[in-house]
């Protein structure tokens, strides 16, 4: 089962960005565009999937929160061993629940402080029955593997949505690139006929309520709303409005308030 997540491209300076991109990409599958840049600014470094030491400024986990994600964490500690199993287990549930996947590679260093390009990636294709560079190691698997949830709640601004942007890149701002504006298409699911619902934007992840009813989410700091009456269980709006590139923009979808009196 594969996810519509586009493909993006990842910054390569301050050791690459792919813990930045991967959360970028969880969040056009939201509904958000997130820049690398604020990412990272707002992780106080590098994102990391864990923080390495107690005072590692880093954190992951405050930071998914900030941007007002859900997750889920594969409980390693705790699971039996071979742990290869049920962490299959858990990530093939998490797929099957449409929730994207953050976890980590393996790889054998020959030397942990150069670049070699012998080291080895190690990983198995699940759908050819043969390894690839050796035995997946249990050790190497690692505890470092979260699955970010979507909430569905008509009533509460979590009527599930996606956002796709016009470009698969963006201009690095660390090499003086100017910023950019796309073009965003947003998709609404899971809509029921007849009904009728409105979609807000917001400027700003710290803009974006995080609880309420659909009347708080109508009340809060969006910079417009679209009001449509669905004639299917999906709905496709193209924004009229450019997405900039550097800094975050946030989409909502709720029943019209009036109509969630009656059905939640």
């Amino acid at each position: 089962m594969l996810l519509d997540i586009p493909p993006r491209l990842q910054w390569d300076n301050g050791n690459g960005y792919c813990g930045e991109t991967a959360l970028q990409s969880i969040g056009l599958f939201y509904g958000a565009w997130l820049t690398q840049g604020l990412i990272r600014d707002i992780n106080k470094g590098e994102f990391l999937l864990q923080r390495l030491s107690p005072d590692d400024r880093r954190d992951p986990i405050r930071t998914i929160t900030r941007f007002h994600f859900t997750y889920n964490e594969w409980d390693w500690v705790n699971s039996p061993q071979p742990q290869f199993r049920y962490f299959c287990r858990w990530m093939k549930r998490s797929i099957l629940q449409r929730h994207p996947l953050m976890f980590a590679v393996g790889i054998r260093y020959k030397n942990t402080n150069e670049y070699d390009p012998y080291d080895t990636l190690i990983y198995y294709d699940l759908y050819v029955d043969r390894k690839f560079e050796g035995t997946l190691s249990e050790d190497e698997m690692g505890s470092t593997r979260k699955m970010i949830s979507r909430q569905m709640n008509a009533c509460d601004g979590r009527i599930p949505l996606e956002v796709t942007v016009s470009k698969w890149d963006e201009p690095n701002l660390a090499f003086n690139e100017d910023p950019i504006e796309m073009d965003g298409i947003v998709t609404v699911y899971n809509l029921n006929i007849g009904s009728t619902y409105v979609l807000l934007r917001y400027s700003s992840y710290k803009n974006v309520p995080t609880k309420g009813d659909a009347d708080a989410f109508m009340k809060s700091l969006h910079d417009f709303k679209h009001e449509f009456t669905a004639d299917d269980t999906s709905y496709i709006y193209e924004d009229p409005k450019k997405i900039p590139s550097k800094g975050s923009v946030y989409y909502r979808c709720v029943l019209q308030p009036d109509e969630c009196l009656s059905t939640c």
